[in-house]
């Protein structure tokens, strides 16, 4: 079976996602009967255990046991591994302290059982997400889910597990930031595993107060940030930024700046309107990347989110994800890379 995490708001969006044959193990935990290849990424799954089985045990040391117990004969064979030991996204109490404390000291036991049985074992343990990866999911404080398996890679050339920790990106405090929007972009960026860089011009669609604007500022890119609302002073006194204050529905690049190399887009706004204006860019190709925050609907979260993944591909953009991440409320995440495909009929237009 395949283990996948999620926001325990969105359980029911990736149970449907999954379709028969899935089930909810715990808050934020979905099993599905699927096969072990990835061919195909998951919207609201956000990491995934492929292969993975039930483990038990009465006390943290034979739980580590157990569990190297059983993956021994493939385990031993490795020349280079990770290992990962994490909750979910709601643990519950482990009865003696949190569950991701117990989960921490399981790590430490199980690291030290590996260093005791082979010392080159040991020695192979590595950071690398490209390695064979053993993880330990911590569903109680005496059951556990473990999968040991090679990262399976999607058409995208994106990994599957993904290259977080459970999936969530661990982000450094940046008080400089004009706002915390900022943690939403960086995220998206690690994921989308490219990000703006010098010279690079960026828009801003719904820029007030200067999150996203910072950290693409902050990489040597211009930016064009469009809000009628006002800019932190720290954004708007930079040189490399430009301030329109006008409708971020409204406002188009001018014609010899097209396409531009990133569009960033977190106005709150309704979704379908929304999804209009994701729509109205992706049709005339007025971007290379892009990372567009957008709205769900509360009745069909899913529903939206495909559409968006459907229409940002129709218009000629082959590397598009749609996915619900860590930062992630109410709204998906989709991630453009690479740009369109040539094509005749763009729309050219001029801001207004």
């Amino acid at each position: 079976m395949n283990i996948h995490l999620c926001d325990p708001a969105f359980e029911s969006s990736l149970l449907e996602e999954l379709g028969a044959g899935a089930r909810r193990v715990s808050a934020g935990v979905v099993m599905s009967k699927d096969a072990p290849a990835a061919e195909s990424d998951f919207i609201f799954s956000r990491h995934v255990l492929l292969g993975a089985r039930w483990v038990q045990a009465s006390s943290v040391r034979a739980l580590a046991k157990a569990v190297i117990d059983g993956l021994w004969p493939a385990l031993k064979a490795q020349m280079a591994f990770r290992l990962d030991v994490f909750t979910s996204d709601a643990p519950e109490s482990s009865g003696d302290g949190p569950l991701e404390t117990r989960a921490a000291l399981l790590r430490e036991v199980l690291t030290d059982e590996i260093r005791t049985r082979r010392r080159a074992l040991f020695r192979a343990m590595t950071e690398d997400p490209t390695t064979p990866r053993l993880q330990v999911l911590l569903v109680e404080r005496d059951r556990a889910l473990v999968s040991f398996a090679s990262a399976g890679t999607l058409p995208s050339g994106d990994r599957v597990p993904s290259d977080f920790v459970a999936g969530r990106v661990v982000l450094p405090a940046e008080p400089d930031a004009p706002s915390r929007a900022y943690l939403k972009l960086r995220e998206a960026l690690c994921w989308l595993g490219v990000g703006p860089s010098a010279g690079d011009r960026v828009v801003d669609l719904g820029a007030s107060p200067g999150g996203w604007s910072w950290v693409a500022l902050e990489s040597g890119a211009t930016v064009i940030g469009v809000d009628k609302g006002d800019m932190h002073e720290r954004v708007l006194s930079h040189p490399g930024f430009t301030h329109a204050r006008t409708d971020g529905f409204k406002w188009a690049p001018e014609a010899g700046t097209i396409p531009v190399d990133w569009l960033l887009c977190d106005i709150i706004a309704e979704p379908d309107r929304s999804l209009a204006l994701l729509q109205r860019w992706a049709d005339a190709r007025w971007f290379r990347n892009a990372v567009f925050h957008l709205k769900l609907r509360s009745d069909s979260p899913l529903s939206l989110a495909r559409t968006a993944l459907a229409s940002v591909r129709a218009a000629g953009y082959a590397d598009v994800r749609v996915k619900h991440l860590l930062y992630d409320k109410s709204e998906v995440t989709v991630l453009v890379r690479g740009g369109a495909s040539p094509a005749e009929g763009a729309i050219v237009a001029v801001s207004a």
